[in-house]
């Protein structure tokens, strides 16, 4: 993320909740292709069928669906939709795909 404002990126860890053993660190920051972007870095764990949520306060009915995470280890980004203010979003929710259930809970 060269050339950002240190100020203006969101940085948390990852940790799986419940039976879900997760970890790594997620970013909010301007993406080198334009716009912004979520990244998910150094994730290690087991997930199964993921949706990601970039949300107010941790309250999906306030956020913005990314899209699935289809990631167990590694690097991941995704991208946020092009014209979206991100100010009022402070955390990165992730739910199993069939069930909504939380399988992580990420505070920016």
């Amino acid at each position: 993320m060269p050339n950002q404002d240190p100020g203006k990126i969101k940085m948390g860890n990852l940790e799986g909740k419940g039976d879900t053993t997760l970890q790594g660190t997620v970013i909010l920051s301007v993406d080198p292709e334009g716009g912004e972007v979520v990244f998910f870095k150094n994730v290690v764990g087991d997930l199964p069928e993921s949706t990601v949520y970039l949300a107010a306060d941790g309250n999906k009915e306030h956020s913005i669906c990314l899209g699935e995470l289809k990631l167990n280890a590694g690097n991941y980004r995704m991208p946020v939709p092009l014209g979206t203010n991100t100010s009022p979003y402070n955390t990165v929710l992730v739910l199993d795909k069939k069930s909504e259930k939380d399988i992580a809970f990420v505070q920016l």
